[in-house]
């Protein structure tokens, strides 16, 4: 890899040109030595010719916006604006030890990532954590999880030549004057359906710009109208992630295979057996072809990250029993998001 930038290759490539597509030719000899079976490689380098799954380098641990979590905020949507479309980074950072603070958040920025992954320098196994963050981290890593689906959806369409999971929001919504947005860039949409705003500062307090549309706040259970800027505090397990109106999220709770669910951006529920012709229309977030489909709604389940959510076969009645791979909980029972926000116009 390093050669001097006099150096004359037998092939004829000079020393630069040579080291630059050292990387490429590595990942792809790397791939044929599958022998044409599917290879998953992750790398810390790669181009964009070669589908290869790549992290965002050594950030430190803390929330630093050079080189803490902010910076790999910043740079999954940078890699995924600029043909990487599967990225990831070290939660927690790479270089010393995270406080459990800094742990938790960054378990939340990846939990919505193409890839959720732990390493680095110093403790990074959440079960030599305290108790608070080792649960915390769980939830976030079991809300992965369920989140399969739908990334496993978005991944395809990246695969095609289509957008990439991770949105900037100048991408997903150009027509916004996100210059005039304090901290755009640390905020993002993952697909269609969700804007994510991870917390990536020491102050438990977070603005969120929605742009202009219908959103359903998942920490205050809630539709509000976009084109505001939202300000609230956070406790320690919240962030906050809002649906989009008219789009489809796609869950799949029991983690052992079970059926996927539909969860639809709807206010109001259709009458009853008119619910299917007030999907999103194709082409404007995934809809799952078998399964059970939801809104979000004042009764009936209780997903552990939406709140209450309601079958769209029951219409506005109270919803039937849940299966048993998620099983209902109180309407008191925390989740992993919860509660209020104050408006700021923009």
């Amino acid at each position: 890899e390093q050669l001097p930038e006099h150096a004359v290759l037998h092939s004829g490539l000079s020393g630069p040109t040579a080291h630059n597509r050292y990387v490429r030719d590595y990942l792809e000899a790397t791939i044929a030595a599958f022998d044409g079976r599917p290879a998953a490689v992750l790398s810390r380098s790669g181009q964009a010719q070669v589908r290869n799954q790549v992290w965002s380098g050594d950030q430190t641990s803390d929330f630093c916006p050079k080189s803490g979590l902010p910076a790999a905020i910043r740079a999954a949507q940078s890699a995924s604006l600029s043909g990487f479309p599967f990225i990831g980074s070290d939660i927690g950072g790479y270089f010393g030890t995270p406080t459990p603070e800094v742990f938790i958040r960054w378990t939340q920025f990846s939990c919505f990532q193409p890839l959720f992954q732990l390493h680095g320098l110093g403790c990074r196994e959440p079960w030599q954590m305290d108790e608070r963050t080792r649960d915390i981290f769980v939830r976030y890593a079991r809300l992965h999880l369920e989140l399969r689906p739908y990334l496993e959806l978005l991944a395809q369409e990246a695969a095609a030549g289509g957008l990439p999971p991770v949105r900037m929001m100048p991408l997903a919504f150009p027509e916004v004057d996100w210059q005039a947005v304090n901290d755009w860039d640390q905020q993002f949409m993952l697909g269609e359906a969700l804007l994510v705003a991870p917390a990536a500062f020491y102050l438990p307090v977070r603005a969120v710009h929605l742009p202009p549309g219908r959103w359903y706040d998942i920490l205050g259970r809630r539709w509000v109208d976009g084109g505001v800027t939202l300000v609230r505090e956070l406790a320690l397990d919240e962030i906050p992630v809002f649906l989009r109106a008219g789009a489809t999220l796609l869950l799949q709770p029991d983690l052992q295979g079970g059926e996927v669910w539909s969860v639809h951006g709807l206010e109001t529920a259709p009458p009853d057996g008119a619910w299917a012709g007030a999907l999103p229309r194709p082409g404007h977030g995934p809809t799952s072809p078998s399964g059970r489909h939801w809104r979000p709604g004042p009764a009936g389940t209780h997903h552990p990250c939406l709140g209450p959510i309601t079958p769209l076969e029951d219409g506005d009645a109270a919803a039937s029993q849940p299966p048993p791979s998620a099983p209902p909980a109180p309407a008191s029972a925390p989740g992993v998001f919860s509660s209020s926000w104050t408006s700021k116009e923009p």
